[in-house]
Order: C-alpha cells, then sequence, then structure tokens
C-alpha cells in the first residue's frame, strides 16, 4: 500500500495534467470576482451608496426656482378652456377679466407709491351702503424700523379704510412688514391665499413673487390720489 503522501502527489500530477487544477482555479477566481461584484451593489455597498448619493443630488430641487409664474399661466389657461365649455357671452367675459387679474404675473419691482393706489383702488366703492366703513381718503402711516442696520430697507407701513379717532380703536385694516425692501408673512398677518378678497390676494402674491417694493422713503401719501369714496357719501 502506498503512502499517504505517494498518494497525494499521483494525485496532484494528475490533476495537473488533465486541467483540473487550472480548471478549479478559474471556476474559483471567476466566483471570487462575482461575488465581491455583487457584495458591492447590495443595500450597503459601497456602488450602491454612490448611486444612491449620485441619483439624490441629480434630483435635487430649489424650491427658490419653482416657476410659480409659469404654473399660473397654465392654470389659467385650463380655466378658460373649461369655462369655455361651460358658459359664454358677458358672464363668461366679465369672469375671465377677473381670473385673468388675479393669475397675472406680479412685477419684479413695483413702487411704493403704486402699491398704495391700487390697494385704494380695490378698497374703493360707489356704493352708498358701504360708504359709513370708509373715510373719503385712505389712511397711510410709514415707519423706519429704528434699531435695523437697514433704516432705507426695513420698514413698517399701516393703513386704515376708516381711522379711529380714540385711543385703543386704531386698529390698522393692512399692516406690512418690509425686509430687505420685500414683503414679509408674519403670525399677524391674516392674509388666506385660498380667498377672493383682492387687497389681500393682491399682497400674498407680491410677498409669494419676491417683489422688490421701491421708493418707499420718498413715498409721500399726501400727494398721491388715494380716495376711497365719492364725495357724495
Amino acid at each position: 500500500m502506498k503512502e499517504l503522501q505517494a498518494v497525494i502527489n499521483d494525485k496532484v500530477k494528475a490533476m495537473i495534467s488533465d486541467g483540473t487544477i487550472e480548471k478549479t482555479i478559474e471556476t474559483s477566481v471567476e466566483k471570487a470576482v462575482t461575488s465581491a461584484l455583487e457584495s458591492q451593489f447590495e443595500f450597503y455597498g459601497s456602488i450602491t451608496k454612490q448611486i444612491k448619493e449620485a441619483i439624490e443630488n441629480g434630483l435635487r430641487i430649489n424650491t427658490k426656482d419653482l416657476p410659480f409664474d409659469s404654473y399660473n399661466e397654465q392654470m389659467l389657461s385650463a380655466i378658460k378652456v373649461k369655462l369655455g365649455n361651460m358658459f359664454h357671452g358677458q358672464a363668461y367675459e366679465h369672469f375671465l377679466g377677473q381670473i385673468d387679474d388675479l393669475l397675472k404675473p406680479a412685477p419684479t419691482e413695483l413702487p411704493l407709491d403704486d402699491l398704495l393706489k391700487d390697494i385704494a383702488a380695490m378698497w374703493k366703492t360707489d356704493e352708498p351702503w358701504n360708504a359709513d366703513d370708509l373715510d373719503e381718503y385712505m389712511t397711510v402711516e410709514i415707519k423706519q424700523w429704528e434699531h435695523s442696520s437697514r433704516l432705507d430697507e426695513d420698514w413698517t407701513i399701516k393703513l386704515w379704510k376708516k381711522e379711529k379717532s380714540f385711543v385703543g380703536s386704531a386698529s390698522e385694516d393692512v399692516r406690512l412688514f418690509i425686509l430687505g425692501n420685500k414683503i414679509r408673512i408674519s403670525s399677524n398677518h391674516c392674509y388666506n391665499p385660498t380667498r377672493f378678497d383682492p387687497a389681500e390676494a393682491y399682497i400674498f402674491k407680491l410677498y409669494a413673487a419676491g417683489t422688490t417694493i421701491t421708493g418707499i422713503a420718498d413715498c409721500d401719501p399726501d400727494e398721491l390720489d388715494l380716495i376711497l369714496k365719492d364725495e357724495e357719501f
């Protein structure tokens, strides 16, 4: 009987000769490489993490750059098409005019003079039953923020439809906070973008568009046409 070492030696020689060892090595190397690659694509694998990070970076959006003006235009077009299938004539044209005005893009810059005149026009009435709720002219108070480092850019603006003459009852109808020459919305505001109050919707649209309010320091409300009702009322 051959010794164990001799048997092993003969078998190794035979396996080398018939290519068994070479084939086994190739198969093992292939399995090792395949296993290593598969592990990289598993949930916690390095390549999987890199792909995930690349996708996250590629799909990341800047919410400040969302094209709300384009959205408003598309929504307006859809509303017009829908209404066109529902009714025609004078009512249709009147309603579309209101929708056009509500959804038209906000300007990038707006002088305070124009902002005040726009709000006064929205408050103005020619209906006698509304006259008691209005003064003849809109009251305006413009104040700089005393402790701001940007005195020419930070302001508080208060507007009244009807100014009260006694202390404690002079709650303004609109209070605008202007920081860096842009309208800011705070918890003190009651603006609701889902409502159709013209002045509130207008102010919120300017805020959402980041409209820059210009000419604040030079604004003199006494020189503006801020009439709210006709003299006959």
